[in-house]
């Protein structure tokens, strides 16, 4: 018997019974002039060939992400996952040119590279020639050291904002927070027996455009927050506003490490304790504040010391609605 998709059309006549569907009611044509529903006490699907106008199922199973036909909401925080990054503040990092630096003891620019020679009787700073950080923010830091013979060599970020140390060749990457008093410049110091080369020097923002406000002993680097007790125990955060109100959200987020601690979950004035004792792992809450929406994370101060990473925060609207089809 042929059957008809959702909502097509149909002009039946008596000469041959066929099934019409009105208003998602199924009925079977006995006559020209009755109509009685069809038992459809089984499960119903749009699988007939010869009604199935546009080739998709259009009766969602049980599973609705095998049909294709339902819309799932977007996450709504932003850097969710920390890994945003602004652009690099060094003006020719590649050194295409000999120029945009001042040039310490020992060092010269050429070839793509600045070269130390190891003339330098102490250690020798390559300068770029503009201000480019900023006092307390995080940077991430990717420099390639070549030809290299002897010595160390490390990024500084202000007047104390320094890096590691590294020896020998290959591309490393770090996070250093500037240190800023009287000097807003990142420089590349030599000690004073490095010998070789380096290039391709990248200096970015984390968080860029401070999607996260961050109290306490939060901070943002090498892609997570981290939460790290230094003993004093101190009242800690990550806190990203601007969701909107009376809404109820699904509230998904990852521990990526994790030593000690609990944690706080903040919407609005709405709270709720999570447990994360589990270790790492992907935790999930279901929320539905009231009023003017923020979010904040911290670590809950009722269990002493904390040490863990968070990573991957969602925020979803805690519904999913039917795709027009």
């Amino acid at each position: 018997m042929p059957r008809l998709g959702i909502g097509m059309p149909l002009v039946a006549t008596a000469t041959e019974a066929a099934v019409l569907t009105i208003d998602d009611f199924v009925w079977d044509i006995v006559s020209s002039s009755n109509l009685n529903p069809l038992d459809t006490s089984g499960t119903l699907n749009d699988t007939s060939n010869i009604w199935d106008y546009d080739g998709t199922n259009i009766m969602p199973e049980e599973d609705p992400d095998s049909e294709g036909v339902w819309e799932r909401p977007s996450n709504i925080v932003l850097n969710h996952d920390y890994a945003d990054l602004g652009a690099n503040v060094v003006i020719n990092g590649d050194f295409d040119a000999d120029s945009d630096w001042n040039r310490g003891t020992g060092w010269t620019i050429s070839g793509g590279s600045a070269n130390c020679d190891g003339s330098q009787t102490g250690n020798s700073n390559l300068t770029p020639n503009a201000d480019n950080v900023e006092n307390g923010l995080l940077y991430r830091v990717t420099y390639s050291i070549s030809n290299y013979s002897s010595g160390s060599i490390r990024i500084k970020l202000g007047n104390t904002g320094h890096g590691q140390f590294n020896s020998g060749n290959g591309t490393y990457t770090e996070e250093t927070k500037a240190v800023v008093t009287t000097f807003p410049r990142s420089q590349i110091n030599a000690d004073s027996s490095f010998i070789g080369s380096i290039d391709n020097i990248s200096v970015k923002q984390i968080d860029p455009n401070d999607r996260w406000t961050k109290t306490g002993l939060a901070t943002i680097e090498n892609g997570v927050a981290k939460f790290l007790d230094n003993g004093t125990n101190a009242n800690s955060s990550i806190i990203q506003s601007g969701f909107p109100a009376n809404t109820t959200y699904e509230l998904v987020f990852a521990i990526t490490r994790y030593v000690a601690g609990r944690i706080i979950v903040l919407i609005s004035s709405d709270s709720y304790n999570v447990d994360i004792s589990g270790g790492v792992g992907t935790y999930t809450v279901t929320i539905q504040p009231a009023g003017s929406t923020s979010l904040t994370i911290k670590r809950d101060g009722s269990f002493p010391g904390f040490n863990f990473d968070i990573d991957n925060v969602t925020l979803k609207e805690y519904a999913i609605t039917p795709l027009d089809v």
